[in-house]
């Protein structure tokens, strides 16, 4: 027996400083990246908000007070903004820089108010990327539910179901979201009837998509039945995605969680000793080849199985 205390002592010391260091570090980690702090900038004036062209359908993008997935943000945003027959805008609560993962801040083109102000009308599509902090967010919720109960169409990227699903408007009907976030989510939300094994779920004027890449195809999807399968084509060859071929037909294998995902955590938790990368912003840059590189700082391996 006292052979047996001495091998568990010497077990948890010898796992206790690893355990120990790794759990400060994935707390730090996750701190940053739940409540990142935005720069505001100083002695500058925001850029001026685009013109709406009144006869292309308007596409608003929406940003959380928190943080707001890069990935989910900026890929559908660069499809229909490729597209060009659409007026594509972020919109937010408040006209102040928001923070997308990966350490990148944007300045939304509108507040609700004044999108709502100066369109007269719902938004054609508004789209809901991932918004980490849903109870923080409650103008996104209100502002999406109450468009989304009138004529607006709606899409969810990724993980941005947990806010679709919180406004109510997809209570009794299908819908889909990351692989890794459905289960979470279909227990808090147990009215939505939830699908597993595609890319994007149509249910007329409600559309929600898997995980990140899939927020292309769920685009291409909408740009099809907005405008038309040659356009949408054309936005994917631009695009250079091999993903039309889902235009037809959504269905895809469903990923399971494998143990091989752990290590998404222990990368967030052993992160002190790496080199610090900067990205040069210019006018003009393609948004889309900005999005992976301000999304893989977080991800590895397992990380990219997102669909």
């Amino acid at each position: 027996m006292r052979t047996f205390v001495r091998v568990v002592v010497y077990v948890i010391a010898f796992l206790a400083l690893p355990l120990g260091a790794g759990y400060f570090g994935l707390r730090s980690a996750l701190a940053t990246y739940l409540a990142p702090t935005p720069i505001q900038p100083v002695g500058r004036d925001f850029p001026t908000p685009p013109e709406l062209d009144p006869q292309k359908p308007t596409v608003a993008v929406v940003l959380g007070n928190g943080v707001t997935e890069v990935g989910d943000t900026l890929a559908p945003y660069v499809a229909f903004k490729t597209a060009g027959a659409f007026n594509v805008i972020t919109v937010a609560d408040r006209k102040v820089p928001v923070a997308l993962s990966g350490g990148l801040d944007v300045v939304p083109h509108f507040t609700f108010a004044e999108l709502d102000g100066r369109l007269g009308r719902d938004p054609d599509l508004i789209i809901i990327p991932n918004i980490v902090n849903v109870p923080g967010n409650e103008a996104v919720r209100s502002w999406v539910r109450d468009h989304g109960a009138s004529r607006s169409m709606v899409m969810s990227v990724c993980a941005g179901a947990e806010m679709f699903a919180a406004t109510g408007l997809i209570d009794g009907r299908r819908a889909t979201t990351h692989w890794g976030d459905i289960g979470r989510i279909e227990r808090s939300y147990p009215r939505v009837q939830w699908v597993r094994g595609q890319r994007y779920v149509d249910d007329g004027q409600f559309v929600s998509t898997a995980g990140i890449l899939s927020g292309i195809d769920g685009s291409l999807h909408m740009i099809d039945r907005l405008r038309g399968r040659e356009l949408a084509l054309q936005v994917a060859h631009a695009l250079h995605y091999d993903g039309a071929r889902f235009l037809d037909d959504p269905t895809m294998p469903q990923f399971e969680r494998h143990p091989a995902d752990a290590i998404v955590f222990l990368n967030a938790a052993y992160g002190w000793d790496r080199g610090a990368l900067g990205v040069a912003l210019y006018d003009g840059m393609d948004d889309l080849l900005l999005a992976p590189v301000r999304q893989v700082h977080r991800t590895v391996d397992a990380g990219c199985r997102d669909r």
